[in-house]
């Protein structure tokens, strides 16, 4: 298999095709399809009807361009919905290839993989299309973070890829919590939290699967809701679960980190994650396996949002930097 992948730099802003209303004066859908074509890139595009179709996503109108009919939702992320729109702020165009031949995606002018494989090229094409959406969205503010529901409030777990999430989410889930994500909190002006509830993707040694919330006997929430706490926590091959209270302040540099938009948008998203934080307290300990630890920490909320100050909906506690959670009373 020949695969070619052009990524974009998070510090350089993508090459993206902005047609505002007040000055959309060509539709999208007839833009000639040839010059999609960058230079040095062998691929002919032949003069061939065209399919086309556009949605909205999270506040993004997304153009979608193809060389012949295909199944759009495959690339894209949860919580969209088709619309008839001449003018989108993102449009993607794909060439499907015949038998022996390559199929591309490209983004306005940009191509962002070439490959023997249609599979592929719409892997990594919804990749590109959710750190798109996570990156440019205009009603939230996307962070990585997996979330759960526990008695309607939202538990976040910040961190990147590969830091346990996804796991920790299943087992999580098992022990009766509401799936919202294991990728990104999804946070609105007024801090509630909003599912993306796209299926948990598990690593495994023989590989990544997909793993949908109802196979595990698990509900998925649907709507926004405050935050009760954030927790940040990674495997350790020794890992004891000791929960200690962290400030605010470094709870909030901490969520800025892991927020997408921060170098696009950084007014907004110190906004809406001060709004986020009001409610909720902040947590780190490490953890072992992820099994053992995840009745303890919805035992954990259970117990000590019952202790909030109902005039401030804060713990007490968590006042001081360092302070021991009460359950536990470690360090």
């Amino acid at each position: 298999m020949t695969i070619s992948v052009r990524r974009l730099s998070r510090s350089t802003r993508p090459l993206i095709l902005h047609l505002p209303e007040e000055s959309c004066r060509r539709d999208w859908r007839s833009m000639p399809y040839g010059p999609i074509a960058c230079r040095g890139n062998p691929i002919a595009f032949r003069r061939v009807s065209m399919t086309s179709d556009s949605v909205l996503c999270h506040g993004l109108r997304i153009g979608f361009r193809a060389n012949r009919e295909w199944p759009v939702d495959s690339v894209l992320p949860p919580e969209w919905r088709p619309i008839r729109s001449a003018c989108v702020d993102f449009l993607y165009s794909f060439h499907f290839g015949g038998k022996g031949e390559f199929s591309a995606a490209f983004f306005g002018g940009e191509e962002i993989v070439r490959a023997d494989s249609v599979s592929r090229v719409l892997s990594v094409a919804a990749s590109h299309i959710e750190h798109t959406v996570a990156e440019h969205s205009r009603d939230f503010v996307f962070i990585h973070a997996g979330v759960i529901s526990w008695h309607e409030q939202a538990i976040l777990f910040p961190g990147r890829s590969r830091s346990g999430k996804s796991t920790l989410i299943r087992e999580l889930l098992r022990c009766g919590a509401v799936y919202y994500s294991d990728e990104f909190a999804v946070v609105d002006a007024q801090g509630r939290v909003h599912p993306f509830a796209r299926p948990l993707s598990l690593r495994l040694p023989s590989g990544t699967i997909s793993v949908h919330p109802n196979q595990i006997g698990a509900e998925t929430g649907s709507q926004g809701i405050p935050a009760a706490g954030v927790i940040f926590t990674e495997y350790a091959a020794n890992g004891r679960w000791r929960p200690v209270f962290l400030p605010d302040g470094r709870v909030f540099l901490e969520l800025m980190r892991n927020t997408i938009a921060i170098r696009s948008n950084p007014a907004r998203c110190i906004q809406y994650v001060k709004s986020l934080m009001r409610p909720a307290i902040g947590m780190r300990s490490p953890r072992a396996d992820a099994g053992t630890v995840a009745p303890s920490i919805l035992r954990l909320f259970d117990e000590v949002t019952s202790e909030k100050d109902l005039n401030n909906g804060k713990l007490n506690a968590a006042s001081g930097s360092g302070a021991s959670c009460p359950v536990y009373g470690y360090y």
